[in-house]
């Protein structure tokens, strides 16, 4: 899931998201990937072009369908610390209650913009298609306000 990326003002952004899968083992239901969100700000822009750039290892438990995810992460300067560059961890579990509906929860640490955990529910309509609602709380500022509802529709291209 990614969160509430914008230091200093609102801005918007467009953020093409890009994964590869790095090694598969599906008798063991593990996995690593590395990935790539490209941050392209077009309005109120507080920088021109950044990145998180991600690398991540997956357990897929059989008998439940549980996914249990963590990994680690790194945004360049400006994206979601004013005039700073941050790396941390993420992690993360999901839960399906059938084919296209299930539960999900994630954590990115760190104190600055995409630094929440988020609990919610998925849908995946299609293979390639998955829509996300939850509830987002701050790693920091809860009690100023820093909790918001999440919602996001994702498309992956062959």
């Amino acid at each position: 899931m990614l969160g509430n990326i914008q230091p200093g003002s609102d801005a918007t952004i467009i953020s093409p998201m890009f994964k590869y899968r790095l090694y598969r083992n599906e008798k063991h239901g593990v996995s690593v990937a590395v990935g790539d969100n490209v941050f392209i700000p077009v309005r109120n822009k507080s920088f021109n072009f950044g990145n998180q750039l991600y690398l991540q290892a997956t357990k897929t438990f059989a008998k439940t369908g549980t996914s249990v995810t963590s990994g680690s992460y790194w945004f360049t300067k400006n994206v979601v610390a004013e005039k700073a560059s941050r790396a941390g961890g993420m992690f993360g579990v999901e839960q399906p209650i059938n084919d296209r509906f299930g539960a999900a929860a994630d954590w990115i640490t760190g104190k600055h913009d995409a630094g929440y955990a988020t609990v919610g529910i998925y849908f995946r309509p299609t293979k390639r298609s998955v829509s996300y609602v939850g509830y987002s709380i701050g790693n920091a500022g809860f009690k100023q306000g820093n909790h918001y509802v999440f919602a996001n529709i994702g498309f992956s291209l062959p």
